[in-house]
C-alpha cells in the first residue's frame, strides 16, 4: 500500500501515481464535502427559503434550532481544501437586503465572490490542484440572475476554468498541461450558453438516500452506484437527512452529535471495501458531513493508491 505522498492532502492530487494522469477523473477516487459552506453560516441571519413550514411555527426559535441543524461543516472552504476535499456542494440564493448572491442553507452564508476568492487563493499556492465546484440548489434567482452570477464567476475564475470538453476528456494531464483548475457544474439550462460552464443534467449525478437510517443509507449507496450512467461523475452521498419530526424531538441535539458521528464509521467502512472508478462499478465521488471525522479524506483518497 502507498504512503499517499506522507499525507500531504494539500497537494494530493499533483503526487497521485502517473498512471491515473490520463484517465478521465471519473476514475479517480475524490472527497468531497456536503454543503460545503455551511461553516459559515450566520446564526443572526433571517430564516431562508426552503425551510419547513413547522419550523418557522417555532417563532423566535427557530433560528437557533436552524443552525444547529444547518450546519454539517465545522471546517472553511480553504481549510476543507488542505485538507483534501476537492468537490464542494454549493446551494446558493439571492437575499432582499442585497444585490449579492448567496449561499444559504436554511440560513444564510457569506457571499459567494467571498468564498470564490478563498478557493482561488488556495488554488494559486497549489498549482496542481483542481476543484470541482457544483452549483445544484438555487432559492429565489431568475434568468437575470443566473446570467449576471455566471458572467462574475467568470470574470473572477478567468484561465483557471476548465470549458466544456465532455467527460471522457477531463483528466489531470490535461488540466495541468493548459493551466486549468476549476470545473464549474450548474444545474440550470443556461449553463448550455456557457463554453466555461458544465451542464449538471448531463455532466453529474448525486442521487439523494433522503434517510435517517445508516442501512437503508448503506443500502442506497450500494444499489445507485451499480446502476450509474457512463460518462458522468458520480457522488455517492454519504449523508443522513432528518425530517422536521425529527429535528423536533431532537431540538437539544445537533447534526454532529446526532446524526454524522453514527455515520460517519460506517460509510468510511463502505467505501474501504470498495475499487476506484466507473468502469469498475467502483467508487468516484463521496461526500460527507463534517468532513474531519473518521479519517473520511485519508480512506478516501487511499483507494488511488490501490
Amino acid at each position: 500500500m502507498a504512503d499517499q505522498s506522507n499525507n500531504d492532502y494539500a497537494n494530493w492530487m499533483s503526487k497521485l501515481p502517473e498512471s491515473l494522469l490520463d484517465c478521465p477523473i471519473t476514475e479517480l477516487a475524490i472527497p468531497g464535502s456536503h454543503n460545503s459552506f455551511s461553516a459559515q453560516l450566520d446564526s443572526n441571519s433571517e430564516v431562508g427559503p426552503g425551510v419547513p413550514p413547522v419550523i418557522h411555527m417555532l417563532g423566535p426559535l427557530a433560528k437557533g434550532i436552524m443552525y444547529k441543524w444547518s450546519v454539517t461543516q465545522t471546517l472553511s472552504f480553504k481549510d476543507q481544501l488542505k485538507c483534501g476535499i476537492r468537490y464542494l456542494d454549493l446551494r446558493i440564493a439571492s437575499r432582499k437586503t442585497s444585490s449579492d448572491i448567496y449561499f444559504i442553507h436554511g440560513l444564510y452564508g457569506t457571499t459567494v465572490a467571498a468564498g470564490i476568492k478563498e478557493i482561488l487563493h488556495f488554488l494559486e499556492e497549489h498549482k496542481r490542484e483542481i476543484v470541482i465546484l457544483d452549483f445544484n440548489h438555487f432559492y429565489e434567482m431568475n434568468e437575470q440572475h443566473h446570467r449576471a452570477f455566471l458572467d462574475n464567476l467568470i470574470n473572477m475564475c478567468g484561465e483557471k476554468l476548465c470549458l466544456f470538453v465532455g467527460m471522457e476528456n477531463l483528466n489531470l494531464r490535461m488540466m495541468w498541461e493548459n493551466g486549468l483548475q476549476i470545473i464549474v457544474l450548474f444545474h440550470h439550462q443556461i449553463a448550455t450558453e456557457y463554453v466555461q460552464i458544465w451542464p449538471g443534467s448531463t455532466s453529474i449525478v448525486f442521487p439523494w438516500a433522503n434517510t435517517i437510517s445508516v442501512p437503508e443509507l448503506i443500502s442506497y449507496l450500494d444499489k445507485t452506484l451499480m446502476s450509474s450512467p457512463d460518462h458522468c461523475l458520480h457522488v455517492s452521498q454519504g449523508v443522513l437527512t432528518p425530517n422536521a419530526g425529527y429535528i423536533l424531538g431532537h431540538m437539544n441535539g445537533s447534526l454532529k452529535n446526532d446524526i454524522a458521528m453514527k455515520t460517519m464509521p460506517e460509510l468510511v467502512k463502505w467505501f474501504r471495501s470498495k475499487t476506484r472508478g466507473k468502469q469498475n462499478k467502483g467508487i468516484n465521488i463521496v461526500t460527507a458531513d463534517f468532513i474531519e471525522l473518521s479519517d473520511f479524506v485519508k480512506s478516501l483518497i487511499q483507494l488511488n493508491y490501490e
